[in-house]
C-alpha cells in the first residue's frame, strides 16, 4: 500500500490552522483589564492621549475634536488575521447599533503604519465603514497598547477601559461598558 500524502497535506493543514489560533484562544484566557475611572477608587484617571490622524478618505480627525462623544478606538494592522475577524464584529456589535448617534464613535487605527492601498483592502475584506486611520503607530505607543486591542474613551476624555485581551475577546465586555457609559 502507497503512502497517501494528499491525506497527509490535509492533516498537515489542520494543525497549521490549530496552532495559528493558539495564540488567540490563551489571550482570551490570560489577559487582563482594568477599568479607568471604575471601581477602584485607588486608580488615578488618566488622560486619554490625544491624536490627529488622516482617515482612508483624506479627512483627518482627532481625539479632541470629539470631545463629548464616547469613543471606541480599535488598534489593527492590515496584515492581522485575529484583526480582520475582529474589525467585523466591530462593525457589528459596535459600530452598526449606534451609527447615528452624534455622541459616539467608533475609530480604527492601522498601527503598522501601512499605505493607504493595505488598509482599503483591510476595508474590503472587512466590511468596515467606521473611520480608518493612517499612521497609527505612534498612537498606539501612546496609549501603550498593540494591534488587536480595544479602548474607551469617555465623554470627558479619560480612559475608560483598556485590556490586554485580543479585541474578539473583550467585544462583549466593551459593548456592555458601552452602553452603560451611553446612558449615562
Amino acid at each position: 500500500m502507497l503512502f497517501d500524502f494528499k491525506r497527509l497535506k490535509s492533516y498537515l493543514k489542520v494543525l497549521v490552522v490549530a496552532f495559528a489560533l493558539l495564540p488567540v484562544i490563551f489571550a482570551c484566557e490570560k489577559g487582563d483589564y482594568w477599568i479607568n475611572p471604575g471601581k477602584d477608587e485607588a486608580e488615578a484617571p488618566v488622560k486619554a492621549p490625544d491624536f490627529s490622524l488622516a482617515t482612508t478618505g483624506g479627512d483627518t480627525i482627532s481625539l479632541a475634536g470629539l470631545e463629548g462623544r464616547v469613543v471606541v478606538l480599535f488598534f489593527f494592522s492590515h496584515s492581522c488575521a485575529p484583526c480582520r475577524t475582529a474589525a467585523v464584529n466591530v462593525e457589528a456589535k459596535l459600530h452598526k447599533p449606534r451609527e447615528a448617534r452624534d455622541d459616539y464613535a467608533v475609530l480604527g487605527i492601522e498601527a503598522s503604519n501601512a499605505n493607504l492601498s493595505a488598509i482599503n483592502s483591510f476595508r474590503s475584506v472587512t466590511g468596515a465603514t467606521f473611520p480608518l486611520l493612517m499612521n497609527g503607530a505612534f498612537a498606539a505607543n501612546a496609549y501603550e497598547t498593540t494591534i488587536d486591542r480595544l479602548i474607551i474613551v469617555s465623554r470627558t476624555g479619560y480612559i475608560h477601559h483598556k485590556s490586554n485581551l485580543a479585541a474578539g475577546c473583550d467585544m462583549e465586555t466593551v459593548a456592555e461598558k458601552v452602553a452603560i457609559l451611553l446612558d449615562n
